[in-house]
């Protein structure tokens, strides 16, 4: 009921889609779909881009939470994902923080970020991984040059897995319950519409 469509829609290379929602920018000339000073957080969900399942992208203001734009596509590969973010950022959301979830494409994917012109938009943490890394026992200086370039990658984005899964579907349910008019997107709507639970009520995809 709380579902808005968007207002406009944006192409990029002529192939990737992207729903612009309003989300109180002030945009003075109506050929901009963003603020360019706006540093909006980009949510990036990685897939293989093999058909199965989406790559997927959300764009937040975040000055009020408001849903900017959102993207969505079974065939986006890695390196076009790089090519695309590359030219979103730069021409549309310079300031923009790019947030990917480190599952086992999103390593791939921020390992190629990293060598773009993007890589100073990457969020990172370096907290990341640390104690991992950090027990890995160094056999040679050459093992000690691989661990540190691995340490520097595993502080970039996010990492989403069983530890942390239970806390996000109730943060996701919190919103639901508090403030669900920041959560009016099409795609958005549609997949939460799509939750499927167990028999216990545990949500399972």
């Amino acid at each position: 009921a709380h579902m808005i469509r968007s207002e406009r829609e944006l192409l990029i290379q002529d192939k990737w889609l992207f729903k612009v929602y309003p989300h109180g920018a002030n945009l003075v000339d109506r050929s901009y779909y963003f603020d360019p000073d706006i540093p909006y957080l980009v949510g990036i969900d990685p897939s293989a881009g093999s058909g199965n399942d989406n790559f997927a992208m959300t764009i937040i203001n975040p000055f009020n939470m408001n849903i900017a734009a959102e993207f969505k596509n079974k065939y986006l590969s890695g390196p076009a994902a790089c090519d695309l973010i590359e030219e979103l950022v730069g021409k549309y959301i310079p300031h923009a923080v790019l947030i990917p979830e480190k599952n086992s494409m999103g390593y791939f994917l921020i390992q190629m970020l990293l060598r773009t012109s993007v890589a100073e938009n990457l969020y990172w943490s370096e907290k990341s991984n640390s104690k991992q890394l950090d027990s890995l026992t160094e056999e040679s200086p050459r093992d000690r040059e691989l661990r540190l370039a691995s340490q520097m990658c595993a502080k970039y984005g996010v990492h989403t897995g069983k530890n942390n899964r239970e806390a996000m579907f109730e943060l996701l349910f919190q919103y639901l319950s508090v403030c669900k008019d920041l959560l009016n997107t099409e795609y958005l709507v549609e997949d939460i519409c799509k939750l499927t639970r167990t028999a216990t009520g545990r949500v399972e995809a």
